[in-house]
């Protein structure tokens, strides 16, 4: 099952670079087998890349109880860059971690959950992703959501579990929001594999929403063989009638656009990107996804990834007995680009 999304949205912090029963239907498709409309040229809004990733206050940091009850401490931005949980690396790019010390029984790991302070009703976004964490029981995500959720919308860019060595698992995408909304989308119109139909929240078990995992015709989305290739570029697309698209393209086949990582473009088209991975299109999406914000979070356990057994290089080992010993997240680690927002 997917991340229970009990998301709360930090008050002050008003997008962006994953059950499986599939619902039945017959109602006639609204869009064209493209899906959707939008704008497919946008302009540079925001460009956090390089050694000012943090330094703008752009990020909000989360520090209350993790929502879906992850044995972590999300702790303030001084408090993460005193324990060396985020920065910039020699190279240039940001990182963002959990903890890797040894700690005493019955102790949450140190961890991050950070926020935009802007939040958008349409764009591009995108995610450029040199590595993600991996590690016992991790649950790392890149999403956006809104201040009224699910009303407002999820969006899932980046989300799986690790409970093992994570070699083999894919991306999933998800789209969530508060009222029936089948995705009307025609499956020729997007590369990844459906594991759910009906982006409603409330229907049937365990919050899931939509979902499309990432069928990895680009290059490995997930886990250690992401990693080992160096990594991937997201984008993102709401609003303006787009719905909610999502490419993926691991290192080796990104856009040349899209593929100096020390730089963004001015403007960007998604006219010559090809099929996305995952593609949702429905009415309540265009009417009611607004003010999405960008979500980076690592969490290790909880409502998804605390429900599956260890195993691989954790097999024997309890989550509690995992959450101690540091070296198990010695790669619990990401490290980005950048993220750059057009609209």
């Amino acid at each position: 099952m997917l991340r229970l999304s009990t998301k709360v949205i930090i008050p002050f912090a008003l997008i962006v670079v994953l059950t499986l029963a599939v619902e039945t239907w017959t109602k006639p498709l609204l869009f064209p087998p493209g899906g959707g409309g939008g704008n497919s040229l946008y302009t540079l809004s925001k460009s956090n890349r390089g050694p000012d990733f943090y330094s703008d206050g752009f990020w909000q940091f989360w520090t209350a109880a993790d929502p879906t009850h992850g044995s972590v401490q999300f702790v303030s931005e001084a408090n993460a860059i005193q324990q060396g949980l985020i920065g910039i690396t020699g190279s240039g790019a940001a990182f963002a971690r959990a903890s890797n010390i040894n700690l005493p029984a019955n102790t949450n790991r140190p961890s991050v959950r950070f926020q935009s302070s802007a939040a958008y009703d349409e764009a591009l976004v995108i995610f450029d992703v040199a590595k993600m964490p991996v590690g016992a029981a991790t649950w790392p995500a890149l999403w956006t959501c809104g201040p009224d959720w699910p009303n407002y919308g999820e969006i899932d860019v980046l989300e799986n579990i690790g409970v093992t060595g994570q070699g083999t698992f894919s991306n999933l995408v998800s789209v969530h929001m508060g009222s029936d909304s089948p995705n009307e989308a025609s499956p020729s119109s997007f590369s990844g594999k459906v594991a759910g139909s009906n982006c409603d929240t409330n229907y049937g078990q365990g919050m899931n929403g939509c979902q499309i995992y990432d069928s990895n015709n680009h290059g490995p989305s997930w886990g250690v063989n992401f990693n080992s290739n160096g990594g991937g570029v997201w984008a993102l697309q709401f609003g303006q009638g787009a719905g909610v698209k999502v490419w993926f393209w691991g290192r080796g086949q990104v856009p040349n656009e899209l593929s100096n990582p020390r730089s963004t473009p001015d403007i960007l088209s998604t006219s010559d990107w090809g099929e996305p991975m995952a593609n949702f299109q429905s009415d309540v999406i265009n009417s009611d996804l607004r003010q999405q914000s960008i979500v980076l979070d690592i969490t290790i356990g909880g409502d998804w990834a605390g429900t599956q057994p260890l195993d691989g290089p954790y097999s024997g080992q309890s989550l509690a007995q995992a959450l101690q010993k540091g070296s198990n997240y010695d790669d619990a680690e990401f490290i980005i680009n950048g993220i750059d927002i057009y609209t």
